[in-house]
């Protein structure tokens, strides 16, 4: 099993536990900026998580460290928490080329792939992978 699926299938159990603990979750995923060299975004919206806030943040973080390795945390770039007004959210959660379990391209240019666990579109969950 490669790196990036064991990475995945990691995040999708994190994904259900912050489902569980801070849901329902709006979206879930990763997202790779266009020109980084195996970095990325890990982006969550939750009905329990106040957006970009300390205590969000402490609460990704402690939940990553726990379930990833140190090489597949420092991958990770960056952790946001966001609201599902946030404007990326909003985007993300429209754009149909976004399929949840595959490597897609997200509409977004900042971004030149996404892997996403969950997306709530049209008030139907998407399955979490």
């Amino acid at each position: 099993m490669s790196d990036r699926r064991k990475l995945f299938d990691k995040l999708s159990v994190i994904a259900e536990a912050i489902n569980r603990e801070r849901g329902p979750l709006t979206f879930c995923g990763l997202l790779h900026r266009t020109g980084a060299i195996d970095r990325w975004d890990f982006i969550v919206s939750a009905d329990g998580l106040d957006g970009f806030t300390r205590g969000s943040l402490n609460y990704l973080v402690d939940l990553l460290r726990k379930t990833l390795t140190r090489r597949q945390f420092v991958s990770l770039s960056h952790m946001e928490p966001r609201l599902k007004t946030d404007r990326l959210i909003k985007m993300l959660r429209s754009d149909d080329g976004i399929v949840p379990g595959k490597l897609s391209v997200p509409m977004d240019e900042r971004y030149d792939r996404a892997y996403v666990l969950t997306a709530m579109k049209k008030r139907k969950p998407v399955k979490i992978y």
